[in-house]
């Protein structure tokens, strides 16, 4: 009898999870023509440099490699000897006045990177490959970059 129970049990949950994930899922995708990326990862830049400065393996494990979606102000806006379109989002008075999070833009991307303007705020999409240095100043790269508009934010 308490096998059965198992048993009863087990094909429940085998058998209603799969519906439950398809309902938490199906609000992602196209809403209204625009098409959303899923980020695994939303924060401030700033935060971001924060992380890797106060523990950069830790936070290699936790964001290289991942999507996110990055807020910031605009520091610079640069091309690169390739064609690309590097941003850099600046840090904060004081303690991380250096700091950066560079960001770059290529293939269909190039267009609205370069229609953006130093001292903006911006939210940025892309691919987190960790703290780098630049003749000795660290930054953190941001590569396969997109601009993110308000309406694409969940």
């Amino acid at each position: 009898m308490k096998n059965i129970k198992y048993l009863i049990l087990f094909l429940s949950f085998t058998l209603l999870f799969p519906i439950g994930v398809g309902a938490t899922n199906s609000d992602k995708g196209e809403q209204e023509g625009i098409t959303i990326i899923d980020s695994d990862l939303t924060m401030p830049a700033m935060e971001l440099y924060e992380h890797y400065d106060t523990d950069n393996i830790g936070s290699d494990d936790i964001y290289k490699g991942k999507t996110l979606q990055i807020t910031g102000t605009i520091k610079d806006i640069k091309e690169n000897f390739v064609g690309d379109i590097l941003i850099a989002l600046k840090g904060e008075p004081g303690k991380f006045a250096l700091a950066e999070v560079r960001c770059s833009f290529f293939n269909e991307n190039i267009n609205k990177a370069k229609a953006l303007i130093e001292g903006y705020e911006v939210i940025v999409q892309g691919k987190c490959e960790g703290k780098h240095f630049d003749r000795h100043v660290p930054y953190i790269k941001i590569t396969d970059c997109r601009i993110v508009t308000k309406q694409e934010l969940r």
